[in-house]
């Protein structure tokens, strides 16, 4: 049985204060001063930085799903802490980016019986998210892009997460690709000249310094709800994931608590790219597809996909024996941007054919409302268009567009949003739901304007 907070006997009481207090948006259940205090706590703690960028799901082989598995497996932890707040944890609500939270770490830890607790503290404006809900419910005139905007946007957003890997993320050395995992864990990066000049700029008065101060702060919060599981499980080892942009300034304030030992991926034998991939299933190469073929920064830009990482995960899902519709629907759009139509629109007529039930895809980071079989119909569409048969396209779409038409989306109102609570609960799938349907009615809009075209294929 999975554990989280709310859900689990281990310690209910001081846990279940943690919720209430992420309801209220107070503090977490002790102050930082309390909670290191006069009441030592003892235990080994092993923070686990991850990467919140959908690419990076796709350096497989310096960064993957089977290398957290890995690191999971050399420290064995008897409890686990994740970058989630509580209360948000007990829904089982994760962010798009902490991907590796609800499809890496909890099936881990469900299957060896280990808790997990979420242990993140976020001050969230409640007055933006009201603006955010009020824009839904007028969204304003139809103001949908030219295939070459759309391009153009997609470039923008591979640039904006190029950036996010690029910078201090490298060691001094640049041998970064190959062991990015083990060296954003190792402990070395802690003090990297570029890390530490970060974190020196807390006194300063700009954007930045502002921002090095409420990360540290978010830390300290977070630093608190870890001194609780301590308390409530002595002696414990306490695995902790979450971004690694926290890892050196947690590691350094939690060195400094007596009674506690902080160890790092260093110290256990090293992980190389066998044990990576021994860790590695179907169900990780089905999503790294997703990221490279249907992610915000590919789906109008698919000059940059990264073919050989596509071929390599189909190649593992045909060695695992997987045929789904699913992998026949990401084969075909492979295919596509390879220049290959005819064995696409062979995958996608087959998927279309098939009279089974439909598995229900997302599209970027959106929750999924369309089914692999309309999704092929959407897929036929670009391919018909690539062969100038436009009309026989524009029906494809139109199918698509009548299917989404019938879904009626949620429609926020006030009473979705009373309070934080709301927003990490019901408001925030009604949100995501919202924006899931305009993403696509945005793409079907462009589609339908202008044939999609060959400009677009590598």
């Amino acid at each position: 049985m999975l554990h989280r907070f709310g859900r689990t006997g281990c310690g209910y009481s001081a846990i279940a204060s943690l919720a209430v207090a992420a309801l209220s948006g107070a503090p977490a259940v002790l102050s930082g001063q309390e909670a290191r205090g006069t009441d030592r706590v003892r235990g080994t703690v092993f923070v686990l930085g991850t990467v919140h960028a959908p690419r990076g799901l796709l350096l497989d082989s310096a960064y993957s799903a089977g290398h957290i598995r890995a690191a999971l497996d050399r420290f064995k932890p008897t409890v686990l802490g994740v970058e989630a707040t509580p209360l948000a944890h007990a829904w089982g609500l994760y962010q798009y980016a902490t991907w590796e939270i609800e499809h890496v770490v909890l099936p881990w830890a469900s299957r060896r019986r280990v808790p997990v607790y979420g242990i993140d503290w976020q001050d969230l404006d409640e007055s933006g998210l009201r603006r955010n809900l009020a824009a839904l419910r007028n969204p304003g005139p139809d103001r949908t892009a030219t295939l070459a905007g759309k391009e153009q946007e997609a470039k923008g957003v591979a640039r904006i997460v190029t950036q996010s890997l690029a910078g201090d993320f490298a060691d001094p050395e640049h041998r970064h690709w190959h062991e990015w995992f083990v060296w954003i864990n190792s402990g070395d990066r802690n003090n990297a000249p570029p890390v530490v000049q970060w974190w020196q700029q807390a006194s300063a008065n700009t954007d930045q310094s502002r921002a090095v101060r409420a990360l540290s702060t978010r830390n300290d919060r977070i630093l608190d709800q870890i001194l609780v599981l301590l308390r409530q499980n002595p002696g414990a080892r306490v695995a902790i994931l979450l971004g690694f942009s926290h890892k050196p300034d947690l590691d350094r304030k939690l060195a400094g608590i007596e009674g506690l030992t902080v160890v790092q991926l260093g110290r256990f034998p090293p992980i190389t790219a066998a044990d990576a991939r021994r860790r590695t299933l179907p169900e990780d190469a089905l999503r790294i597809l997703r990221e490279a073929l249907d992610g915000n920064a590919y789906y109008f830009n698919p000059a940059e996909v990264d073919l050989p990482l596509a071929r390599r995960q189909l190649a593992l899902l045909a060695s695992h024996g997987v045929g789904s519709d699913l992998a026949r629907y990401y084969e075909a759009r492979l295919r596509v941007i390879e220049g290959r139509l005819d064995e696409a629109e062979t995958h996608l007529r087959v998927i279309i054919d098939r009279s089974v039930a439909d598995e229900f895809v997302p599209i970027g980071p959106w929750p999924p409302i369309l089914s692999v079989r309309h999704l092929a119909f959407l897929e036929l569409g670009k391919v018909l268009d690539l062969r100038g048969r436009r009309d026989s396209a524009l029906a494809n779409y139109r199918r698509v567009a009548a299917v989404l038409d019938s879904i009626r989306p949620p429609v926020p109102d006030d009473s979705v949003f009373v309070n934080r609570s709301d927003w990490l609960t019901g408001a925030r799938r009604t949100v995501t739901r919202i924006n899931a349907h305009q993403v696509l009615r945005d793409l079907l809009a462009t589609l339908l304007r202008e044939p999609w075209s060959a400009a677009t294929r590598q």
